[in-house]
């Protein structure tokens, strides 16, 4: 009689100690996996798995966080966990090869940028006095195949950036009055080029700013590369100003008298 009570103790102690190292844990899916009990790190989950408790493919690579905590009077569930998709890979994003950026070349030609005025722009929520002008700058497709790229209808300033903190982008009349600004692929054909005009301005009439120096600086363009029959990136803006989707193909330095 003694043999079954020694059996459940026996098993009991098995349980207690199983779960001091293993739980099932919620997903923001509303799906339960197994986890360490003690593990505040990133959840290790294989994109096998991952795939079956959320298909969306944007959530292919994101890490999944512990977000339960406890300060001693308030208590969340110590057993969520969220997908953190800012450390996820957007879908559509291929990065740059070196092939890429020996074809896909950027340029400005100095001759042809047109003379800077001294005008007036908007500039955080003030009016200020600046210099302006348009840069031409050029994205050559030295490959043997149509580049395909994309950016978006109307912000397509997004893919731009310059080198120096007190050069900035003017935005355009079409900016301004977009009703549907959205992806969209381009194209260059082999051996083309084609032109932006990049409106281009820095500020005079800050306390350290010098109006007649000459400026000089770079141009880049964060440049995606469209995938056949794949999603178009959609936040083209969040993909420049992360250092692993940036994309960033440089211009030769321009300089504005």
């Amino acid at each position: 009689m003694k043999k079954p009570y020694l059996i459940i103790i026996f098993l009991l102690a098995i349980v207690s100690k199983s779960y001091g190292r293993f739980l099932s844990i919620k997903l923001d899916t509303g799906k339960s996996v197994l986890a360490s009990a003690k593990n505040n790190n990133p959840l290790k989950i294989n994109s096998t798995s991952l795939a079956d408790v959320r298909p969306d493919s944007s959530f292919t690579n994101a890490k999944l966080i512990r977000t339960g905590w406890s300060d001693g009077i308030f208590n969340t569930s110590p057993n969520f966990y969220r997908h953190d998709l800012a450390s996820a890979i957007p879908a559509g994003f291929e990065e740059l090869s070196v092939t890429d950026r020996q074809n896909f070349i950027i340029s400005v030609n100095q001759e042809a940028i047109k003379q800077a005025k001294d005008t007036v722009c908007y500039h955080d929520k003030k009016l200020h006095r600046c210099i302006y002008t348009l840069v031409p700058m050029q994205l050559n497709n030295l490959s043997a195949d149509t580049l395909k790229y994309v950016n978006m209808s109307c912000s397509w300033l997004d893919a731009f950036r310059t080198d120096k903190e007190n050069i900035s982008f003017l935005p355009t009349a079409l900016m301004l009055e977009c009703y549907k600004n959205n992806p969209m692929v381009f194209q260059v054909p082999p051996h083309q080029q084609v032109i932006f005009n990049i409106p281009v301005y820095y500020l005079t009439d800050g306390v350290d700013s010098k109006p007649f120096a000459t400026k000089s600086f770079k141009i880049g363009m964060s440049l995606y590369k469209y995938q056949e029959r794949k999603q178009l990136p959609v936040d083209i803006y969040t993909l420049t100003h992360k250092a692993k989707t940036a994309n960033i193909i440089w211009s030769n330095e321009v300089v504005i008298r």
